[in-house]
């Protein structure tokens, strides 16, 4: 669907349909790898350091309004993962690590970060966007929780942490009730 090239410090995107170019945007520094993903009207693209796992030059383009909605700062492997029920949030996830990673939420409206927070990676436990723009998401609650048995250490695959579900709403974060007992290595 889309084209994409970074040469000379400048990534161009073009429509592989009708070979228009939809944008050009400049960049400092050398890549190794192009990564880019659509979601819904959303097209995020990022130029990946060769020497790192971090991103030289990453962009939000609105493909409806035609424009650049966001340019982020360098993050580790930088991905989308969402887009909140108004489309005005895309979601980030960010970091290499298989238990703790970090969480992003840009406002399209003012291509800004507008909370960035350390977040449990498990696929059944993804961070969920629900009506009202309230996402939730887990955080990592250590080994002891108020009203809970302590949790061993342990590297056996077996559950060795509580995590806590946490809910943002513009700009607040609330701490829910609910604790869960997972592994993390």
């Amino acid at each position: 669907m889309f084209d994409v090239t970074a040469e000379n410090n400048t990534v161009t995107v073009t429509d592989s349909r009708n070979k228009q170019i939809l944008f050009k945007d400049s960049y400092n520094g050398e890549y190794a790898e192009i990564a880019g993903s659509i979601h819904g009207r959303y097209l995020f693209i990022a130029l990946m350091s060769a020497d790192t796992v971090d991103s030289v030059h990453s962009i939000i383009y609105d493909l409806k309004k035609k424009s650049i909605i966001a340019r982020l700062p360098v993050m580790e492997n930088p991905a989308v993962l969402s887009v909140s029920p108004s489309k005005k949030y895309v979601l980030m996830d960010s970091g290499t690590s298989a238990g703790i990673r970090g969480l992003s939420i840009v406002d399209v409206t003012t291509g800004k970060i507008t909370f960035s927070a350390a977040y449990v990676d498990n696929d059944k436990l993804l961070p969920k966007w629900k009506s009202g723009d309230r996402l939730y998401y887990y955080i990592d609650a250590g080994r002891n929780v108020p009203g809970k048995p302590m949790m061993k250490e342990r590297y056996d695959g077996k559950p060795n942490t509580y995590i806590q579900q946490v809910l943002w709403k513009k700009g607040k974060l609330t701490g829910t009730a609910t604790y869960k007992k997972i592994y993390i290595q």
